[in-house]
């Protein structure tokens, strides 16, 4: 899950986890853990993620399988 969310925050000039998680209003910690644990991953959070780096049909596939 780390490449996508890095790649997405270059494209969306997202500097850091810190900045994406202030932009996408997900605790910094909440994210590390959906980090390190991909397939806990919930809806609302990929739908917050989405909403700040737009990502590819494929990629929210992706993500929703925790297949990243």
């Amino acid at each position: 899950m780390k490449w996508i969310l890095k790649e997405y925050m270059a494209k969306a000039n997202i500097s850091s986890y810190d900045e994406l998680s202030k932009e996408s209003g997900i605790k910094r910690a909440t994210l590390f853990k959906r980090i390190r644990e991909p397939r806990s991953i919930k809806a609302f959070e990929i739908d917050a993620l989405d909403s700040v780096l737009h990502f590819s049909t494929d990629d929210l596939a992706r993500l929703a399988r925790g297949k990243v």
